[in-house]
């Protein structure tokens, strides 16, 4: 079982100080595979992967990390936003840079727009398998 790093709570804190649903821990996948949150609102969800360094050799995604990533992201399965270490770690401790990364991110996904329009309203997840 993976242990959440501080990289992956500085990510959920942004996430929830921007006003979305979001589970904070863990999230199993019908395909057995975790996610680390999940942004949710209006019938939009976005899986959210933070990956540290051991999902890289550089910065090309290992080959499970883009075996996952595909697996996840096929027809009728999740819409990701992988959050990399290093472009993290280049906004410093700005919280304010962070939630605008998030939101840039999030507006580059599909289907995002109406999850951007409804955070102030949206469900909580955060039940684990």
């Amino acid at each position: 079982e993976e242990v959440r790093t501080e990289l992956g709570y500085s990510v959920d804190a942004v996430v929830r100080w921007g006003g979305y649903g979001v589970a904070v821990e863990e999230l199993r996948t019908e395909l057995g595979y975790s996610v680390d949150a999940v942004i949710s609102g209006r019938g939009c969800q976005v899986a959210v992967e933070v990956d540290g360094p051991s999902h890289f050799v550089g910065r090309t995604p290992t080959g499970a990390t883009a075996l996952k990533r595909r697996l996840l992201t096929q027809p009728g399965g999740w819409q990701l936003l992988s959050v990399p270490y290093w472009e993290w770690a280049a906004l410093g401790r700005r919280a304010e840079a962070k939630r605008e990364y998030l939101l840039q991110r999030l507006n580059g996904t599909v289907g995002a727009e109406a999850m951007l329009a409804s955070r102030d309203d949206s469900d909580e997840l955060g039940q684990r398998d």
